[in-house]
């Protein structure tokens, strides 16, 4: 079983085309406000790239429960911008972690790797389409 398999039935599967569900996206970014919405995705990418590291260092120390909580806090933080797939497969590595299934979670580790790159290189050109604050 991978750990898209253990996500399926706990998390909305986003249409297959797109990795940002741009509705999720958007409704986000009209809450926050225009004037806003560069740094709170700025905030964001930093954030997914620094937990991203504490994922990484984890799944190289085998430490599972490491692996669970990196996979869980980037699994709500990309839900919440629109990273659909990519909080999917976060709470399937969580999931296959914290259930002690290690050959399931550190083997989802090249498949997140691909998918958080491109997620992020998604959000990176919807980040540089945002119009200025006021104009």
């Amino acid at each position: 079983m991978t750990a898209a398999e253990y996500a399926a039935n706990t998390l909305p599967t986003p249409d297959s085309a797109g990795l940002i569900d741009r509705r999720v996206l958007d409704q986000l970014l009209e809450d926050v406000g225009p004037e806003n919405a560069e740094a709170i995705l700025d905030s964001f990418l930093r954030e997914i790239e620094r937990q991203s590291l504490a994922l990484e260092e984890a799944a190289e120390r085998s430490d599972l429960t490491a692996l669970g909580r990196a996979a869980h806090r980037m699994k709500s933080s990309a839900a919440s911008f629109g990273a659909l797939r990519l909080s999917g497969l976060l709470g399937g590595i969580e999931q296959a972690a914290y259930a002690g299934e290690s050959a399931v979670a550190l083997g989802s580790m090249a498949e997140y790797r691909a998918l958080a790159r491109d997620s992020l290189e998604a959000m990176h050109r919807i980040r540089a389409t945002l119009p200025e604050p006021g104009g």
